[in-house]
């Protein structure tokens, strides 16, 4: 066994700011709700792996407004109260499995609203 490492505990409050990675599930998810809010949401610190760039341009596609800025790691949602922009649209989820799960739920809110999600033929075989 190693040597143990001493801890030594506090003696008073302990403060600072930690900057934890990214989430792709997590950042995937706060989009989707920002952009179903009411108001302006900055996202910070967000994750931009592919699956992220795919439902921002979903998103985009659909007709929420949203900026992002990959070198700040930031993007800025303008939330539409639970109105989905455009009642129509072809969106590609990519081999996105947390878009193409978050979507669909969402875009039932659109009453009568037509959208064909497609993706790669990877996606096309999962359940």
């Amino acid at each position: 066994m190693d040597d143990p490492l001493p801890i030594t505990p506090f003696t008073s409050p302990c403060r600072g700011e930690a900057r934890v990675p990214g989430s792709k599930s997590i950042t995937n998810r706060a989009l989707v709700l920002a952009a179903l809010g009411n108001s302006k949401v900055t996202l910070e610190g967000a994750l931009f792996s592919d699956d992220i760039k795919i439902m921002v341009e979903a998103l985009s596609t659909l007709g929420f407004s949203i900026k992002a800025d990959e070198d700040k790691a930031r993007i800025i949602v303008e939330g539409r109260a639970g109105q989905i922009p455009n009642a129509e649209a072809d969106l590609f989820v990519g081999n996105a499995g947390t878009v193409a799960r978050f979507l669909p739920a969402a875009l039932c809110l659109r009453w009568g609203g037509k959208y064909k999600l497609d993706g790669t033929e990877a996606m096309r075989e999962r359940p």
